[in-house]
């Protein structure tokens, strides 16, 4: 009976440690975002998933935006998606990086930029919410809004909406995945205001000089 208990509190333990896995991860990636630590952004981003969402985002709204959404149904998608890429491949290669990522993600590239795109940073709970580190109620307030908004995608991968107190419009979208034994972030969905900026980049580049 003795060893039974035990596997039953082991199999609770593991549970619960594999649940708040991707939560850390979350934590240790904003941590790393905000401290511009481009080795724990390396280990915890899959860059080539990054681009790959990124740009499947961006062509779409690029041709919405110069009215060409009806190329979407077109069954020519991998010429039009082909086409996309030259305008979004040099465009994405000023932000996937871990350079690029960490200034895009917390602010400080769009701050640079002088726009409305400027994501203000991730303002992950417990990621410089108090002094000394220390955990606020505004912190955990913050932390259950992200438990609340987060959503999983079966047993490898989840979506947080960050920062968790600001409108969905003006949210970032991270899907991490497991990968072996370590979540990555294999997807970003920009916010509304960033995402036309970049377009709006898109379309200075496609125009001729």
């Amino acid at each position: 009976m003795r060893w039974f208990v035990g596997l039953f509190i082991g199999l609770v333990v593991a549970w619960l440690v594999f649940t708040a896995s991707p939560y850390y991860a979350l934590y240790e990636f904003g941590r790393a975002v905000e401290a511009g630590d481009l080795a724990t952004i390396r280990y915890r981003v899959n860059f080539s998933a990054v681009r790959i969402s990124l740009s499947k985002q961006l062509v779409t709204a690029y041709l919405v935006a110069t009215g060409r959404e009806s190329e979407l149904k077109s069954s020519n998608k991998g010429l039009v998606a082909a086409a996309g890429s030259t305008l979004v491949d040099p465009l994405l290669a000023q932000y996937v990086s871990p350079e690029a990522l960490a200034d895009f993600l917390s602010g400080r590239r769009g701050a640079d930029a002088g726009s409305a795109g400027n994501s203000g940073g991730l303002s992950l709970p417990g990621t410089g919410s108090a002094p000394g580190g220390a955990v606020s109620s505004k912190s955990l307030e913050a932390a259950w809004r992200l438990f609340l908004g987060s959503e999983s995608r079966g047993f490898r991968a989840i979506l947080f909406p960050v920062p968790p107190d600001k409108p969905p419009q003006d949210q970032f979208r991270l899907q991490f995945r497991l990968t072996g034994l370590t979540w990555r972030l294999v997807g970003v969905e920009v916010p509304q205001a960033v995402q036309q900026r970049l377009i709006q980049e898109m379309m200075r580049r496609d125009t001729p000089a």
